[in-house]
C-alpha cells in the first residue's frame, strides 16, 4: 500500500507511530544576525533571534493565564478530565512557580464530538472567561476524524466570515457550533453574547491545541466581527492563543484574521533542533509541521506565528546543546522560510516522524512552564 495512502486510511499519521531516526534535513531556515540571536550561558550561540511578546500577552503570561488556559483546553478538554466535570463546579489548575492552584469554574459546555468548547470563569483573583476549545478525540474515531482533516479540505467561501474561504471540514464543525438553531451541537453564539453582558470587565480568552486550535483561531476571528462596539472590545479584553493549529485558509484569509484581530492573536508552533543531524554546523531544527500543509489548496499560517523552544521536554541524552537554557524561548518564524510548506506526499516519513515528536500537549506543556517561569525571573529582577 502506498505510503500516503496509508496515512489517509488510518489518519493522519497513526499508521508511522514507530519509524526510523530522523531522515533528510527539513527545508533550510536561515540564522537570523548574530546580535539578535538566542545565546546560551557558556555563550554558545543558539540558532534563531527571539521575538518576545506585546505587552498584554507578556501580561497574560506573567499573570498564569496563558498557562492556565493551556490547561484548560489540554488536561481539562471534553476528552480527558473535563468530561466528568459538571456546570457552576471548580477543578484545580496548578501554575507555576510552585505550583500554585486556581480554581477555575465551568460555565457552560457546547459542542459534540470533534467539535467542544469549554467555557470557563477564572478564581476570585483571575478576572479572566476561558474559551477551551477540545484537541481532535483520543478514543477509537481520532483516525476517522484525522482522514476528514485530511480530505474534506477543500475551501469553503464563508458568509458568515465575511467570505473568507475555510477549510470545508472545519467550518462545517464549526458552524455547527456557533449556530443557536443547532440544540445538540451549538449555541455557543448565544451563550457568548450572554456571558459577554455579564462579565464585560473581564477578559476573555479563546485558546486551544491542535484541532482545537484551529477553531480557536476561527472562533476569534467570528467572535470579534459579532462584538464590534461591546465592551469586551472596547476595553481591549479579548484574546486568543492557539498552539500546533493545522492551517485552514489561504493568504487572503489570514489577512482577513490579521486585520480584524491584530496582536490579540498569538499563534504558537512548537520547536526543538535534533541532536543527530546538522544542517550547515547546525543543529537540525524542525517544528510541528501541522503548521506546514497547505492541504493542496495554499493555505497558509496566521501572521506573526511564533515558535516556542521545547527542546527540554527530551531527556537530557537527547538533548540538543543549549536546550535547557533556551526551552519556553518564544522564536521568530519569518516567512516564507518558517513556517514554509511540506507535504505528506513528498516526505511523508519525515512529515511524521516531526508531527510525532511535536505535535502533541506534552511537548507544548514544558514549553509553555518554562516560558512562565522565565517572564516572573525577569519580571522579578526589574
Amino acid at each position: 500500500m502506498p505510503v500516503l495512502a496509508m496515512l489517509r486510511d488510518f489518519g493522519m499519521l497513526a499508521a508511522f507511530a514507530l519509524i526510523a531516526e530522523e531522515a533528510a534535513a527539513v527545508r533550510d531556515y536561515k540564522r537570523a544576525p548574530a546580535s539578535n540571536s538566542v545565546q546560551c550561558e557558556d555563550g554558545q550561540e543558539a540558532d534563531l533571534r527571539q521575538a518576545p511578546l506585546n505587552d498584554d500577552f507578556q501580561a497574560l503570561l506573567e499573570g498564569g493565564q496563558l498557562f492556565t488556559g493551556f490547561i484548560l483546553s489540554t488536561v481539562f478538554e471534553q476528552g480527558k478530565q473535563g468530561a466528568g466535570v459538571q456546570e457552576d463546579t471548580t477543578v484545580e489548575v496548578k501554575t507555576p512557580p510552585h505550583d500554585s492552584p486556581t480554581n477555575p469554574k465551568l460555565l457552560g459546555r457546547f459542542g459534540n464530538k470533534n467539535a467542544v468548547v469549554l467555557i470557563w470563569e477564572g478564581s476570585a483573583d483571575d478576572k479572566t472567561i476561558y474559551v477551551a476549545f477540545t484537541p481532535a478525540r483520543g478514543d477509537f474515531a481520532a483516525a476517522d476524524h484525522a482522514r476528514k482533516i485530511l480530505n474534506i479540505n477543500s475551501p469553503e467561501p464563508s458568509e458568515a466570515d465575511d467570505g473568507m474561504v475555510v477549510h470545508a471540514y472545519l467550518k462545517n464543525k464549526f458552524d455547527a457550533l456557533w449556530s443557536d438553531e443547532d440544540s445538540t451541537h451549538g449555541g455557543l453564539s448565544k451563550f457568548l453574547k450572554k456571558i459577554t453582558n455579564k462579565f464585560g470587565n473581564h477578559k476573555f480568552l479563546f485558546c486551544g491545541l491542535s484541532h482545537g486550535a484551529a477553531l480557536t483561531q476561527l472562533a476569534a476571528y467570528r467572535f470579534a466581527g459579532s462584538q464590534e462596539g461591546s465592551a469586551v472590545m472596547n476595553k481591549n479584553n479579548f484574546y486568543a492563543v492557539s498552539w500546533n493549529s493545522y492551517l485552514w485558509t489561504n493568504q487572503i484569509g489570514a489577512a482577513k484574521v490579521h486585520a480584524r484581530l491584530g496582536d490579540r492573536l498569538l499563534n504558537l508552533v512548537t520547536t526543538r533542533r535534533s541532536h543527530k543531524t546538522e544542517v550547515e554546523g547546525q543543529p537540525r531544527r524542525y517544528w510541528d509541521p501541522s503548521s506546514t500543509h497547505d492541504m493542496g489548496h495554499g493555505y497558509v499560517a496566521m501572521t506573526g506565528t511564533r515558535l516556542l523552544e521545547s527542546g527540554c521536554t527530551r531527556a537530557s541524552s537527547k538533548q540538543a546543546p543549549c536546550d535547557e537554557q533556551i526551552c519556553g524561548y518564544f522564536l521568530a518564524c519569518d516567512p516564507p522560510a518558517c513556517p514554509g510548506q511540506r507535504t505528506l506526499s513528498q516526505e511523508p516519513l519525515q512529515f511524521n516522524h516531526d508531527f510525532q515528536k511535536l505535535h502533541y500537549a506534552p511537548n507544548a506543556l514544558k514549553g509553555m512552564k518554562r516560558a512562565m517561569l522565565r517572564a516572573l525571573e525577569m519580571r522579578s529582577k526589574a
